[in-house]
């Protein structure tokens, strides 16, 4: 397996030009970084927002066949990510079901203050990260969410590697909650059915 970082610096059409190297290396699949809709500008694509679009900085769907025409021309499969453990903090989830990540309703240290700009995207609701993660004081591990009709405010903790550090665009989904469990099968079902590997 060889694996690919996608974004817009390096696209479904760089992927597809070298399709020809990778068969000569004998590999049998390709691993792709995530390519499903991300937030604007990732370099990694592990935030994703939406599990039912290209990230169009990657590419679009012509363009994504060709990629896939080309590496099965070459005997070639690939792997995609689809990044169950969590989603971008600028997702539909994170707007619409704010109660399916995990999150408390206080700020998990004294001193976290969220005095930041608003990260939202969306008029619904306003997203501030940490202010440690501006000064670069603190790891910042949770983002506040405030519900612009109703006041609720949550903090919701960012996803990470199962280390210390959080990945300060993205929010834990909580797997404790079946209603979680359920949406993220039938994600994985719908992705599935379009891809032969996913990871």
């Amino acid at each position: 397996t060889y694996r690919l970082q996608l974004n817009s610096g390096f696209t479904f059409n760089h992927a597809t030009t070298i399709v020809p190297y990778l068969a000569r290396l004998g590999i049998s699949h390709v691993y792709c970084s995530p390519y499903l809709r991300a937030r604007p500008g990732s370099q990694h694509g592990y935030d994703i927002i939406d599990h039912n679009a290209f990230n169009p900085e990657i590419g679009s769907a012509a363009d994504f066949e060709r990629f896939a025409a080309a590496l099965a021309s070459h005997n070639l499969g690939q792997m995609i990510d689809v990044v169950p453990n969590h989603m971008g903090m600028f997702s539909r989830w994170v707007v619409e079901h704010p109660h399916w990540f995990v999150q408390l309703s206080y700020p998990p240290y004294p001193n976290y203050t969220f005095n930041g700009p608003n990260l939202s995207h969306d008029s619904r609701v306003g997203l501030y990260i940490e202010d440690g993660y501006w000064t670069h004081s603190d790891a910042a591990v949770v983002f506040k969410r405030v519900d612009h009709n109703t006041g609720d405010t949550r903090y919701i903790y960012h996803g990470n590697d199962g280390t210390s550090m959080p990945w300060n665009d993205t929010a834990q989904l909580n797997y404790l909650i079946a209603e979680v469990r359920e949406a993220v099968i039938q994600t994985i079902l719908h992705v599935a059915r379009k891809f032969s590997i996913i990871r």
